[in-house]
């Protein structure tokens, strides 16, 4: 684990309120990683990695510290420790990744080390983050970009008409269900990034439990076959 003081060098607004805030060190991090990042009088989040050569975080305006975050200006200082937690494990094989609302930055991050098609899905066109690559689809709920529908709509498309070994997701809750399920469907044991309100991030203060194992230590990257039976409780 490492405790460090970044300065951010570079920001740039994705959506309406989602930035993506870039900064002067590295973090020897994996995707599906988190960090805690803490700012002084105003609080400590988890978030995960988007990139660890220069450090990157995606946030998404929610709350007070994220808030705080993403309206950070040039050279302002953040305090993190980390990385915590199971990233997501490369296998061989075609590859699919199944992103919900800010889920993002942890599949974006893992599109740079191994070669996956990208399906990410969205409320609505303004919640979006469009990303340069031609083989991403995406899909909104509203039908104002892309398929209308959800976007493991499209996962069930492309596990039915080409050959996938390896799905990797990260989302809403109901949406990682549905993932796992459909995954299954066709023989493949997903990988899905569970979220959770994380605070000490090494298993002591418990507020991450879930079904009898913590997320910050045993996750947050769970197969679907070790959260199949909580998910469904």
């Amino acid at each position: 684990m490492i405790y460090g003081i970044y300065s951010l060098k570079q920001k740039a607004m994705l959506n309406t309120n989602t930035a993506k805030l870039v900064f002067d060190g590295k973090l020897p991090a994996s995707p599906g990683q988190f960090v805690l990042v803490w700012l002084p009088g105003v609080g400590e989040k988890p978030y995960g990695v988007a990139y660890d050569s220069p450090l990157t975080l995606i946030v998404k305006e929610v709350g007070k510290v994220s808030s705080s975050l993403a309206s950070l200006k040039k050279g302002s200082k953040i305090f993190v420790r980390g990385p915590f937690g199971r990233g997501f494990e490369i296998k061989k094989g075609n590859g699919i990744g199944v992103v919900g609302g800010y889920g993002l930055a942890p599949v974006g991050f893992l599109s740079g080390k191994t070669k996956i098609k990208l399906l990410v899905g969205a409320k609505t066109k303004d919640d979006l983050i469009f990303i340069k690559n031609k083989s991403v689809e995406y899909a909104t709920n509203d039908g104002t970009f892309g398929h209308k529908g959800f976007v493991t709509e499209l996962l069930e498309k492309e596990l039915k008409t080409r050959k996938y070994k390896n799905v990797y997701a990260c989302g809403p809750e109901p949406m990682l269900l549905a993932v796992g399920e459909i995954s299954e469907r066709y023989g493949i044991n997903a990988q899905l990034l569970m979220e959770r309100h994380m605070k000490c991030g090494i298993g002591i203060c418990g507020s991450c439990a879930l079904g009898g194992k913590l997320v910050c230590l045993h996750g947050p990257m769970f197969y679907w076959k070790e959260l199949k039976g909580i998910l469904k409780q």
